[in-house]
């Protein structure tokens, strides 16, 4: 049997260090970023993560309440998220978390199981899903495909998730019951019937909270990538908060989220029920595709602002 000459062998060993330096880079993006991170770099990125994280956690609770869920679901989602999209994200802008697309969509998945015992585990196991399908379209580099989405979809299904968003959460805003079902008409025509249940302080709490966002927003001083430096949602919120602890004095019916927990749930390991996981695979599927395309798209954009 011949031995391979050295230099051959040197080649073959030079080979393989270098494909497996690009698949730790592949695996693991932010060790390349970390190679020519500086101070300067850092003190950007503390600031725009505090203004991120301002916006995102009053953000995160009304997206879980847009899914049916506690609003402490919602912190716990953008906070994991977020530390698992920046560590193996293959983009440094992009923030991971709960959209409004991606909330009415987990909505409409899990709107069947409302009345299950297990529906955190059943919406665990649609996030767990929507996560495999993305990895395995990752691995197999099927993430281009999303290109062949229409704009034209994705308008269309953002501009009809903003509508039954705004129908679902009315009841909210107007301190009346909420009709369970998310058909449009169904929420329409329970928000008339019940329009004699209505409270005025509930609604004026929540259409003062609006105009001091847009309020806000429109006074604040920009960046030159547009990001206001006044986080309106947080202020807005704690002003709320303000209004409504001082309403407890007068004794004014406002209705409140409850008590949002200080710390993270234990973990532990979910069920898997095998006819819901079936059940749940197309809109995974759909999840996925929506959510990539998302991504994608504002990847793109940050990275032409920043001329990455």
């Amino acid at each position: 049997m011949e031995t391979p000459e050295p230099h051959l062998q040197e080649k073959t060993s030079l080979s393989a260090w270098v494909k497996s330096v690009l698949q730790v880079r592949t695996l693991f993006p932010f060790v390349e970023t970390l190679q020519s991170y500086d101070r300067s770099q850092f003190q950007a990125d503390l600031f725009s993560g505090l203004t991120v994280a301002l916006v995102a956690l009053p953000q995160s609770m009304a997206f879980a309440m847009i899914v049916g869920i506690a609003p402490k679901y919602g912190v716990h989602a953008v906070i994991i998220g977020s530390l698992v999209g920046a560590l193996f994200g293959s983009s440094r802008h992009l923030h991971t978390g709960p959209t409004n697309t991606s909330s009415i969509v987990i909505a409409a998945a899990i709107a069947p199981f409302l009345a299950s015992q297990n529906y955190l585990a059943l919406l665990f196991a649609l996030s767990f899903l929507t996560g495999f399908i993305q990895m395995a379209a990752g691995v197999f580099r099927l993430g281009n495909l999303t290109q062949f989405i229409s704009r034209s979809v994705l308008v269309g299904f953002t501009g009809g998730a903003s509508v039954l968003i705004i129908v679902s959460q009315l009841p909210n805003l107007l301190g009346i019951p909420k009709h369970p079902s998310l058909s449009v008409v169904e929420a329409a025509s329970s928000i008339v019937k019940n329009l004699d249940a209505l409270e005025p302080t509930t609604l004026l709490v929540g259409l003062a909270t609006i105009i001091l966002v847009v309020f806000l927003n429109r006074v604040s001083p920009k960046s030159s990538s547009g990001v206001s430096y006044i986080p309106s949602y947080l202020l807005a919120v704690f002003a709320a908060a303000a209004v409504v602890g001082a309403s407890e004095f007068v004794r004014l019916r406002v209705a409140v989220v409850g008590a949002v927990p200080a710390s993270l749930p234990p973990l532990s390991h979910p069920t898997f029920d095998l006819q819901a996981i079936r059940t749940l695979a197309p809109s995974a599927l759909a999840l996925a595709l929506i959510s990539t395309a998302e991504a994608i798209a504002s990847s793109k954009s940050v990275a032409a602002l920043s001329g990455d």
